[in-house]
């Protein structure tokens, strides 16, 4: 019995440690902010083309924003929060009234 729940206890700090680790490095708002700007632009502007280019972090905002560029080679930033998982588009540059 002791035994069980020691090696719950044991894995559950396991994967804490692993969680805090990727959040410090900054893997968990890069892949959570990669996916909702990318799920985002694909069903509100999938006639524009867009192609993903990269993740940012905008210090002056406090927030990750995913960078998106058309086939013109215009630049499109999607800003996104909260900044520890940002999974909510804060600005929409085609629509910034939305």
């Amino acid at each position: 019995m002791y035994k069980n729940i020691l090696k719950k206890v044991i894995i559950f700090l396991i994967i804490m440690i692993f969680i805090i680790l990727f959040e410090v490095t900054g893997v968990i708002p890069y892949v959570s902010t990669r996916l909702s700007t990318t799920i985002y632009v694909n069903l509100k502007y999938n006639n524009l083309n867009l192609k993903f280019k990269k993740v940012e972090f905008s210090p002056a905002h406090d927030t990750y924003y995913g960078v998106f560029i058309d086939k013109n080679g215009k630049i499109y930033n999607f800003f996104t929060i909260p900044k520890i998982l940002p999974v909510i588009i804060l600005y929409d540059p085609i629509n910034p009234n939305s």
